[in-house]
């Protein structure tokens, strides 16, 4: 699981995974609560815990990135001596530089 590949504990994940899979609601109509209902169609635009898991998720793939190119799976493009670029990331994009090697795509 990704929230344990980045070391969160395991109390943490249960209370993340309790705030997306149990979730009911309940309207005010004219100040009187409706009966609880279930979510049926996940996150959507909006959500305010989407950019928070929206964050993680591009946490735990830029560790996953930089793991592979310690490793030698990826070689990224040399900019200078010591200097070498992976993935940039910024708001909601992703950019992935590879050498073009087959060895690079399919690591990815």
């Amino acid at each position: 699981m990704l929230l344990t590949y980045l070391g969160f504990p395991v109390g943490v994940i249960k209370w993340i995974m309790c705030c997306i899979t149990n979730i009911s609601f309940s309207v005010l109509i004219n100040g009187a609560a409706s009966p609880f209902f279930g979510s049926e169609r996940g996150f959507r635009q909006g959500c305010p815990l989407s950019p928070l898991l929206f964050l993680l998720v591009m946490g735990g793939l830029s560790k996953l990135i930089k793991d592979m190119y310690h490793r030698g799976r990826l070689s990224g493009i040399r900019i200078s001596d010591g200097c070498t670029i992976t993935h940039l990331l910024f708001v909601d994009d992703v950019l992935m530089f590879l050498n073009g090697g087959i060895g690079d795509l399919t690591t990815i």
